[in-house]
């Protein structure tokens, strides 16, 4: 990638900011006096440089050399579990689906985790308890008993095994004037639900388009504080949800022993206690609930106005429970009737493929009569808003019904089926605005669009009700 620079062996020692800039002190290997990276060690000895940066994005893992430079906590704590992780190479007639076992027969008392991965190899992970002899399980005698148990005497190649303990820490803040923290380096929770690895790609499309915005002079610099907001709220659900599985899979108390055992005895003859069995629950984006550029309010007609009409009423309750402000942007297919987006006019495509580096207004409407009028007053509330990477897509049940000029800066969608509309539970004059990260920023049932340059304000961070920092969050898990 031509923007990006790559250094190797570039140990972080020093950091220091201002105002306008970040500089980060290193240590390589190496004489760096050619400008070029060191990718191994030389016997010259070693050098030292500094990099100045407009901001640094720390995801420099679990140890994070930036934030011990920053003294932030990492609240949390460490389960005393074992688990050994063995990944192997075979050819294996299982199912390809993930297999969790609690109290297997080659596990007694403890759990084991089996799924597949590409190129013929399975990941095999057993709960091994507090007490063990790391060593002693390492030994390559005692990976082929545990392994043999597992897939009988079929021809197998062990490509790597290690025995690991689960954490569950986050940092008490994730910004530091013109320092983030993402990643590992942000929080850490058990693998249970693949929460670390998604979470961490979220921080980035969480903060990368702030920053963008920020540094194009198209939002004010406190946009910035709400990575912080946003995503540590993220990491303390994340926490949350782990934390249950791990309680659930490693008892430690008695009672949550008890528990833990009646509800999978249970489970075999009783239905619906099998929805107690926590092993973990897929990862999911966060809804942000509390987010200072997220509008809440659903622009819902009023009682009286709604008993009038039980047909009103009726779709005003599907939209409450169609997805919120906070949440990410459900997918939906249209037909694209101009060649503006990433597909071929007539196409079905995809409501995601329009999520880009960009702000997205999604207008449900329906009579020809007033497209006109409809795009008239789109393209005047615009002009009175913020200077915003934006894209407006009209979305119709048919597409003769909006005639849109070729220079139109709007683009119609057809929902020929009306599946469109029913996944977000629209109505003529419902309209939604979806974030560079495909969060919804803001919604409206029967949006007043004299309210949109103030939507677009406060998404973008020109206006907000309360300031990020003082959003208080829940910190118990």
């Amino acid at each position: 990638q031509p923007l990006v620079d790559l250094r190797w062996n570039h140990k972080l020692v020093g950091l220091s900011q201002t105002n306008g800039q970040v500089t980060v002190t290193v240590e390589t290997p190496g004489d760096l006096s050619s400008g070029q990276p060191s990718g191994q060690p030389s016997s010259q000895g070693t050098g030292q440089q500094t990099f100045t940066a407009g901001y640094v994005v720390a995801a420099d893992g679990a140890r994070s050399a930036v934030r011990h430079l920053l003294e932030i906590p990492f609240a949390g704590k460490t389960f005393p579990d074992r688990f050994l992780i063995c990944d192997i190479r075979a050819k294996l007639d299982f199912p390809n689906e993930r297999w969790f076992w609690f109290d297997p027969v080659f596990n007694r008392g403890k759990s084991a985790l089996l799924h597949p991965q590409p190129e013929n190899v399975w990941r095999i992970d057993w709960q091994l308890g507090q007490n063990i002899d790391v060593e002693a399980e390492l030994q390559p005698a005692a990976l082929e008993k545990r392994v043999r148990q597992v897939i009988g005497e079929r021809p197998f190649e062990i490509v790597w095994a290690s025995i690991y303990t689960f954490h569950q820490r986050h940092a008490t803040r994730l910004r530091e004037g013109r320092v983030f923290l993402a990643g590992d380096a942000a929080h850490l929770m058990t693998p249970f639900g693949a929460r670390g690895m998604n979470s961490g790609v979220q921080d980035v499309n969480n903060l990368l388009w702030k920053i963008r915005l920020v540094r194009e002079g198209k939002a004010p610099e406190t946009l910035l504080e709400t990575y912080d907001a946003e995503r540590r709220e993220a990491a303390l659900e994340n926490l949350r949800i782990t934390g249950r599985s791990m309680d659930f899979i490693t008892p430690h108390s008695r009672l949550a022993r008890l528990k833990h055992n009646l509800i999978l005895k249970g489970s075999r003859r009783v239905k619906w206690l099998r929805k107690f069995v926590n092993s973990g629950k897929l990862s999911q984006p966060c809804a942000y609930r509390r987010s200072p550029i997220t509008l809440y309010d659903e622009f819902l007609p009023g009682l009286a106005e709604l008993l009038k009409s039980p047909a009103l009423l009726k779709a005003a309750r599907r939209f409450r429970k169609s997805p919120r402000a906070g949440r990410v942007a459900p997918d939906a297919f249209f037909i694209a009737s101009r060649g503006q987006t990433n597909g071929q006019p007539g196409h079905r495509q995809r409501v995601l493929d329009l999520i880009g580096p960009h702000f997205v207004i999604l207008y449900f409407c329906e009579e020809a009569k007033r497209a006109a009028q409809l795009v008239a007053q789109l393209e005047a509330a615009l002009k009175t808003g913020p200077s915003l990477p934006l894209k407006v897509y009209l979305v119709s049940r048919l597409d003769e019904q909006l005639q849109l000029k070729e220079t139109s800066p709007f683009e119609l969608l057809t929902d020929p089926d009306g599946s469109f509309a029913r996944t977000y539970a629209a109505q003529p004059g419902t309209l939604y605005l979806l974030r560079p990260d495909g969060h919804i920023a803001a919604r409206g049932f029967d949006f007043p669009l004299d309210r949109l340059p103030e939507v677009l304000r406060r998404a973008s961070g020109w206006k907000s009700s309360e300031r990020a920092s003082e959003i208080k969050l829940n910190q118990k898990r």
